[in-house]
Formats: structure tokens, C-alpha cells, sequence
């Protein structure tokens, strides 16, 4: 059977379509095998993106969630105080966003920003860029969150802002 189906003098038309199929059939798989597979490498490769992803996703919690709010401002008639004390020798470089500029708190002494409303920013920095930590405590009745900043070798403890949210919440970072 097979050695009349390719003898090229019996049935020019049938041999002729057969070496057509076949000739297709070797074409059509050499030019979408290497397609395919470079498209099931990138496909892999995207959900092994998107599974990262996901992952990281799950383990990285928002900066919201990351960050738990330290206290509440006293609610004092839509207006409250921050003190800042500096229980460091060095200077200390603070600014409220928006509201005041670069100032600077000698070492060993407090200020008290007054008649802040939320939501609000608080930057502060040692001048010689040593390491702060800060520590809240609040006054509900004088409406005053107080601030201690004092140094620290902590480098999970260094905090160089303090934020106020909408809803009195307050935030180190």
C-alpha cells in the first residue's frame, strides 16, 4: 500500500496532496510549537508574578494597618495643643506641615504649638541626625498631647513624624 502511495507516476493529484498535508502539517507544528511554548513560559511566568503578588500582598499590610495609633488628641472645642519636650542635648529641627517652618528646640527644653486642628503633621529631626524616640502622653482636660523625644540606638524606635488624622487618632513614624 504504502509503495504505490508515493510513486510518483500512478495518481500525480493524490501524491501531490498528500506531500501538501503533510508538508502543512510539518509546517503548522514548527511554527506554533515554539509560540506555544514561549507562551506557556510567559503565562507561567505572569501567574508566577501574580502569585507573588498575592503573596506579598497578604504579608505586607496597608501602611494604615501597619501603623497603630499611640493615642487620641483631647477633644478640646475642635482645637488642641502639642507639647514638645527635647530631653536631648542635641537640637532638635521640627516643623508643623503646612502651618510653620523649619524651627529648631534647643536641648533640655519644651514648646507648646498651639490651637492645632486635625488632621495635622508634626516633622522633627535631631540637627546632628541622631536617632529619636518619642513618647505620648495626653492631657484631656488642658486638650495637650505632650511629646517627649529623647534619643535612641533603635533604629525600630528612631520616629521623625508625628501625624493627626481626621479623627483625632495619632500616628508616630
Amino acid at each position: 500500500m504504502f509503495k504505490n502511495m508515493f510513486n510518483l507516476n500512478s495518481h500525480p493529484e493524490r501524491n501531490f496532496s498528500i506531500f501538501a498535508a503533510i508538508l502543512g502539517g510539518l509546517l503548522f507544528t514548527m511554527s506554533t510549537s515554539p509560540r506555544a511554548a514561549i507562551a506557556e513560559t510567559r503565562a507561567s511566568e505572569k501567574d508566577g508574578e501574580r502569585a507573588n503578588a498575592e503573596m506579598l500582598a497578604q504579608r505586607t499590610p496597608l501602611p494604615r494597618s501597619r501603623n497603630t495609633p499611640v493615642a487620641a488628641v483631647p477633644d478640646n472645642n475642635g482645637e488642641f495643643s502639642i507639647r514638645l519636650i527635647n530631653s536631648t542635648a542635641a537640637p532638635i529641627k521640627y516643623q508643623v506641615v503646612g502651618d510653620t517652618e523649619d524651627r529648631f528646640l534647643m536641648g533640655d527644653r519644651e514648646i507648646t504649638l498651639t490651637g492645632l486642628e486635625d488632621p495635622v503633621t508634626v516633622t522633627f529631626q535631631r540637627q546632628d541626625d541622631g536617632l529619636l524616640q518619642a513618647e505620648t502622653k495626653v492631657f484631656s482636660q488642658e486638650g495637650i498631647l505632650e511629646i517627649t523625644l529623647d534619643e535612641t540606638t533603635a533604629l525600630d524606635m528612631d520616629r521623625n513624624a508625628l501625624r493627626v488624622d481626621e479623627s483625632g487618632w495619632v500616628y508616630l513614624n
